[in-house]
């Protein structure tokens, strides 16, 4: 059998950086986030850029490929790396000295602290209505 939801991975379809959106997925492992809307500024202009896969929104994507069976996380990487989709993020959990989740009722997010780096960063500044299934998912896994 392979991964379930809320067991074995959490997922994200509408999550935040500072000015990207996209998705995350979270296992027990790695932390992952593939943007899907990005802003690049170059100078004075800002410029947007939209990804996809194969005409499909990335979060369409990875909804139809968590949905495969038998899933691992082999598979979520090898689809996640075929993307090829610039500003892609994997963490391994075990590398950090400390991930928290943050999750209220104004807002939700993850922050990292990475070795040998002082302080927190935020790895994703919003997960929406995922925050909650984040923080159940993580809550014994949680370094501070």
């Amino acid at each position: 059998m392979g991964l379930v939801e809320s067991k074995d991975y959490v997922f994200c379809p509408k999550a935040g950086k500072v000015f990207d959106k996209g998705i995350v997925i979270g296992t027990k492992a790695y932390l992952i986030f593939v943007p899907e809307i990005t802003k690049v500024f170059e100078g004075s202009k800002r410029i947007t850029k939209t990804y996809s896969v194969a005409g499909v929104s990335i979060a369409e994507a990875t909804t139809a490929m968590l949905s495969k069976e038998p899933l691992d996380e082999a598979i979520i990487f090898a689809e996640i790396e075929q993307w090829d989709i610039p500003g892609t993020e994997v963490l391994a959990i075990k590398s950090l000295d400390g991930f928290k989740i943050n999750s209220n009722w104004l807002n939700s997010s993850i922050v990292i602290k990475k070795q040998g780096v002082r302080g927190w960063k935020p790895f994703c500044s919003s997960l929406g209505k995922s925050g909650k299934s984040f923080k159940a998912f993580y809550q014994d896994m949680e370094k501070r």
